[in-house]
């Protein structure tokens, strides 16, 4: 016998859904939203407080910049990196500018926001929903543009090599993505030549090689396209370690010395630990710490009787030995 549907019950099941669906569209836009705040708030804190003058390294590189003809004074090697396209930025800003840090505060925004967004942009592919694509847009957001990063933000200087290096290293990702989808050999070519503009921007660009390996590896692009990155990498290499000025400083600063190599980098594991603990030491345990006011309480009390008394055991090695023990707690933990 046809029963009728029991209107009521039809009528909810149909509405739950366009509830449902509103519901995850508002959620969806209030984290765009805050996505969109977020980048604001950074980008007022860049133009506010941006430096306007030389700072830090710049003292050092402004000499080479001035003092030697072109090309010669963008290819000058900088601690061992190889920043040649964000020296073709600062001579401009030289010649245009006054060197006034305008432009590189300029250029370094931009670049940040073209990384957000294409970091961003692929939390929107292959059909996911409005949740998930503004969920990757904030995800890449606080990566990318959180102020305890606030040097490299502020400094137009750093601003520019830090963000081509990231810019370059996902739209070299974004080649490879391409690749797995048709004309592999045209797309590794592409992502090789961003890889190499990684590389020329700052020394840890080379990491963006590894990076495309790896994803094509995991995209099963086809081996013979491989070929081009590969050429350009090398070609990097040859040019880092020999091809350019200053190659000896770069062969010196890839000699292995792996116990050394392990302590320094315990040390830097544990460094906030230790420097929030020994830094109660009074008398001030390092030169850069100033020496700490009275203890507010008893946890201020017992660090700082605990930093004195392994300042009075251990004197100036104290860090350099307590770090590695606490860094290689850190380590196994």
């Amino acid at each position: 016998m046809h029963k009728e549907p029991i209107i009521g019950m039809q009528d909810a099941s149909t509405l739950a859904r366009p509830t449902s669906s509103l519901a995850a569209r508002l959620l969806a836009w209030g984290v765009a939203a805050v996505a969109a705040a977020w980048i604001l708030a950074t980008l007022l804190v860049i133009v506010e407080f941006g430096l306007r003058y030389p700072a830090f390294d710049q003292f050092r590189l402004y000499p080479l910049y001035l003092g030697l003809a072109f090309p010669d004074s963008a290819i000058q090697l900088e601690n061992g990196h190889r920043p040649v396209l964000p020296a073709l930025v600062r001579l401009l800003e030289v010649q245009w500018f006054g060197a006034n840090q305008q432009l590189q505060l300029g250029v370094g925004i931009a670049l940040v926001l073209a990384t957000v967004a294409l970091i961003g942009l692929a939390g929107r592919r292959d059909g996911r929903t409005a949740l998930r694509g503004s969920t990757a847009w904030l995800l890449a957001v606080l990566a990318v543009l959180w102020l305890g990063n606030a040097r490299m933000l502020i400094h137009g200087n750093e601003l520019v090599h830090a963000y081509l290096v990231t810019s370059f290293t996902v739209l070299s990702l974004w080649a490879v993505h391409a690749a797995t989808l048709g004309r592999p050999l045209r797309w590794m070519l592409v992502a090789g030549l961003c890889a190499s503009g990684a590389a020329f921007s700052f020394g840890s660009g080379m990491a963006a090689f590894v990076a495309l390996f790896f994803t094509a590896a995991a995209g099963r692009v086809a081996w013979r396209a491989w070929l081009a990155p590969l050429a350009l990498f090398l070609a990097a290499i040859g040019l880092y370690l020999a091809g350019m000025p200053g190659d000896s400083g770069v062969r010196n600063s890839l000699l292995l010395s792996p116990l050394d190599n392990v302590v320094v980098g315990l040390r830097w594991l544990s460094a906030p630990w230790m420097h929030a603990w020994l830094g109660y030491a009074n008398p001030a345990m390092f030169p850069f710490v100033p020496t700490p006011a009275e203890p507010a309480n008893l946890v201020e009390a017992a660090l700082r009787g605990s930093a004195g008394f392994v300042h009075s055991m251990l004197g100036t090695h104290a860090f350099r030995i307590e770090g590695i023990v606490i860094g290689a707690a850190a380590v196994a933990a």
